[in-house]
């Protein structure tokens, strides 16, 4: 809108594609909505002088993704195209006692692999590392390795899977701090092998 006004619908195709009239063809797979919707205002706010653009998501495709290893119930599953790998794990019945937090591979029909720790996201409430799904992704848990307890004096009683490059300090960070009447002095370890 502006100088004049125009309203019209654009398919995402399945190459990735948007067709928008006067712009021509734009590419988009992989794109959130909003990084789309500054795509669009930037290619028609350097076509038109004075145009305003408005970018409303209209409906959304549905995708199928695979899910393996040590889950609940793996299998393909039909999920909602905005949906992120912990609302996939949720559908799956979420990850079997053996199963990695910490090491989950996302690998993408463009033979893409990202490898996800979920621990920002599931104590820490930091979910800027958790991608979005796409059509064809398969998601693998691997084993758990390291489980490290956090017994008597931590504020979080818990197992936690621990990093080869983390220390004692990041379970202490995992499990919440130390409760106050514990002693910082007096840690002890038992490590079986």
């Amino acid at each position: 809108f502006g100088s004049e006004s125009l309203s019209f619908l654009a398919d995402v195709k399945r190459d990735g594609t948007i067709f928008l009239e006067e712009i021509g063809s734009l590419m988009v797979a992989g794109l959130n909505f909003e990084q789309v919707t500054d795509l669009i205002t930037k290619k028609y706010q350097m076509a038109f002088i004075g145009i305003n653009t408005v970018v409303n998501l209209a409906a959304i495709r549905d995708i199928n993704i695979l899910v393996t290893g040590n889950v609940n119930f793996p299998g393909m599953y039909t999920l909602s195209g905005n949906s992120n790998i912990l609302q996939a794990l949720n559908m799956v019945g979420g990850i079997s006692e053996e199963g990695t937090l910490r090491n989950i591979k996302l690998q993408r029909a463009n033979k893409e692999t990202h490898k996800i720790d979920l621990y920002k996201a599931l104590l820490f409430g930091d979910i800027e590392s958790i991608p979005f799904l796409q059509s064809g992704d398969s998601i693998h848990i691997g084993p758990a390795f390291n489980l490290v307890r956090a017994g008597y004096g931590f504020n979080k009683e818990a197992v936690f899977e621990l990093t080869e490059d983390e220390t004692i300090k990041d379970l202490v960070n995992y499990a919440g701090g130390l409760k106050n009447e514990s002693k910082n002095d007096a840690l002890t370890m038992v490590r079986y092998d």
